[in-house]
């Protein structure tokens, strides 16, 4: 059970009885009901999937006509011989990116789940061209929320779309 302000802030404490734990950091979204925060929702039907076996490890991917859901790292991704057609685009890029032959992606983003402050940070993360990086404080600043540096930290480590939004 949570203990609410009536107004919810980046910098509002709350605190979760069922674990004590006191949170000032704005990431309790998934604790929250969902009449006092404003998210994007992924698509009802389940996305497809494809595998990329690459030099850093397997490579699962989902997406829909919608756009490209998610990639990430994951050891026991399933062997597909078939990559489905709404994931032949990244499928490809992401192959000749792994070639050295790309360096960055044209790829359609389905609508991403999360929170305002996580989509305005997955969407500075487009801006760290190749070979390029960005602290959390750069990002953070770029917001316009200097003192956000963990919460930026706390949004890149959700990012669902790994080397396509570094």
């Amino acid at each position: 059970m949570l203990s609410l302000p009536k107004q919810l802030s980046h910098a509002t404490q709350v605190r979760e009885s069922c674990f004590g734990k006191l949170s000032m950091t704005g990431f309790f979204i998934l604790l929250v009901p969902a009449s006092t925060h404003s998210t994007t929702s992924l698509p009802t039907t389940p996305p497809a999937t494809a595998t990329l076996l690459t030099p850093i490890g397997p490579l699962l991917l989902r997406g829909s006509e919608a756009g490209l859901h998610e990639v990430v790292f994951q050891e026991d991704a399933p062997a597909l011989a078939a990559v489905p057609d709404c994931l032949r685009e990244a499928h490809r890029q992401l192959s000749a990116y792994f070639g050295r032959e790309l360096r960055e992606f044209d790829l359609v983003l389905a609508p991403l789940a999360g929170t305002e402050f996580q989509r305005r940070v997955w969407a500075a993360l487009v801006g760290v061209k190749h070979g390029r990086t960005a602290s959390y404080l750069d990002l953070a600043r770029q917001l316009g929320a200097a003192g956000a540096v963990r919460a930026v930290g706390a949004a890149n480590g959700q990012n669902p779309l790994l080397l396509v939004r570094p």
